[in-house]
């Protein structure tokens, strides 16, 4: 989460193992807090890397 709850600043952006987290962004849901987010392929091999937000290798299935 966003420490102040700023869309301009991002003074406490957080990271893993060097990357940094994406943001900040507002919320994805009603009252969801302005925060950060990192995508992690962890069980599933990304020729992106793995902290890529979308993997070429996942196709959805047809709706």
């Amino acid at each position: 989460m966003d420490k102040d709850q700023d869309l301009t600043t991002d003074d406490d952006r957080p990271s893993l193992f060097g990357v940094p987290f994406e943001g900040p962004m507002a919320g994805h849901e009603p009252g969801m807090p302005i925060h950060y987010d990192l995508h992690a392929w962890v069980w599933k091999k990304n020729p992106s890397g793995m902290f890529s937000g979308g993997n070429p290798a996942v196709k959805c299935p047809a709706t």
